[in-house]
């Protein structure tokens, strides 16, 4: 409220009305504001006014990038807003199985890509083994095919958030490292096949891992030339 009085000499009049001078309504903004995926982060100030200071918080899961607000210049643009994300935090990974190991051909481990991200979007996983992304892999959860040794290794999972306006995705978990068994306790059914001192056994032994079979001279190898320890005590 703006008013004014005049004084001439030593008379001074009374005081004018007041006049208003009011901020403008930062409207139009809704643009810009989704193109950046931030409709779900913050809450808005309504009616928006020219020069009104945001606080930028983000969802749960989500991590702020740039400064912590932004301010309506004019009706479609903010300050700062450029520079301002919020980002996915990195996933964590669960095994079903504790020690995240397995047997060629027996269980299957089951990992769980884990995000605390919420809000609207339709999530999307990927994993990696390797740093190989696993093709076809779009799920929360992964099972690890115990078929044979080739699926151990260095396990990683991202997760992207797609909306109607902009897609985000997180950066790349943790590595868990999915290792095989070692196949103990193998020796009974070795020397019941009389084979302990055929061939030389790796140790330790782990399961999935191909044996080459020799023979003694003067024997002659009948059936495949190797075999593979699957459980504690079978060989293929």
């Amino acid at each position: 409220n703006y008013t004014c009085l005049v004084t001439i000499s030593t008379t001074t009049s009374e005081e004018s009305e007041s006049v208003v001078i009011s901020l403008s309504e930062c409207s139009g903004y809704e643009a810009e504001w989704k193109q950046k995926n931030m409709e779900n982060r913050t809450v808005i100030p309504s009616p928006l006014m020219s020069g009104t200071p945001i606080l930028i918080t983000c969802y749960d899961g989500y991590e702020l990038v740039g400064p912590d607000n932004v301010t309506c210049l004019y009706n479609t643009t903010f300050s700062g807003l450029n520079n301002v994300f919020c980002n996915i935090k990195a996933p964590t990974i669960t095994s079903s199985n504790g020690d995240r190991r397995y047997y060629v051909g027996g269980t299957s481990v089951t990992l769980t890509c884990n995000t605390e991200a919420d809000g609207a979007g339709v999530k999307i996983y990927k994993w990696k083994l390797n740093n190989a992304t696993l093709k076809g892999e779009t799920g929360r959860r992964y099972v690890v095919p115990t078929t044979d040794s080739s699926f151990a290794g260095n396990y990683t999972c991202l997760v992207t958030i797609s909306t109607i306006t902009s897609t985000t995705t997180s950066e790349e978990s943790e590595s868990v490292v999915i290792s095989l068994s070692e196949c103990s306790g193998y020796e009974a059914e070795w020397k019941q096949k009389n084979m302990e001192n055929r061939t030389v056994i790796p140790s330790p032994l782990m399961s999935g891992t191909p044996i080459l079979i020799t023979c003694y001279d003067g024997y002659e190898l009948v059936g495949p030339d190797n075999v593979t320890c699957l459980y504690n005590t079978t060989f293929s």
